[in-house]
């Protein structure tokens, strides 16, 4: 996993949703305003086989149950895991598992050193809301957001790949 640099192609990345696709086009810009990080998996040729993009951010207490909220009344802090995309020849190969994985990480290392409550996603379906409940995130009652306490999240483990 290293952070989207000049010398990825991705230019032949698409992983089937046409947003996530062509937001990976626009992903040099996010990082030079500051406003994501992105993060990839290459091949030797450099080619892009999946990206995440982590953001900081809040949500709304009333959006997520107590034991999430730990009693703050105030907008809980997050690390947002923005998009994840993996490209469709590398698809159910591990890759989405490993990017999740990452982006756990680095939002335990966010905790550490700055403070912050949740890793949360917006699922862009009904499918992907599944995969990341299956992945152990928790889902608000509107199924608008999944998210993973911090707190409780043990140091994540690489997925089998046997």
């Amino acid at each position: 996993m290293t952070p989207l640099g000049a010398n990825h192609d991705i230019s032949s990345f698409d992983c089937g949703a046409p947003e996530l696709t062509r937001w990976l086009g626009q992903a040099h810009t996010a990082q030079e305003r500051d406003t994501a990080r992105v993060f990839v998996v290459a091949d030797e040729h450099h080619r892009v086989l999946a990206y995440s993009a982590l953001v900081v951010g809040s949500t709304s207490p009333r959006s997520l149950p107590s034991r999430a909220r730990g009693g703050l009344s105030a907008d809980i802090p997050m690390v947002l895991l923005g998009r994840l995309a993996v490209d469709q020849a590398h698809q159910r190969s591990g890759l989405g598992d490993l990017m999740l994985i990452d982006a756990v990480r680095r939002a335990i290392e966010v905790r550490e050193r700055a403070g912050t409550r949740l890793l949360a996603a917006h699922p862009r379906d009904e499918l992907a809301r599944r995969w990341y409940e299956h992945k152990g995130l928790a889902s608000t009652t509107d199924g608008r957001l999944c998210y993973l306490r911090l707190r409780d999240a043990a140091p994540p483990r690489e997925p089998d790949t046997r």
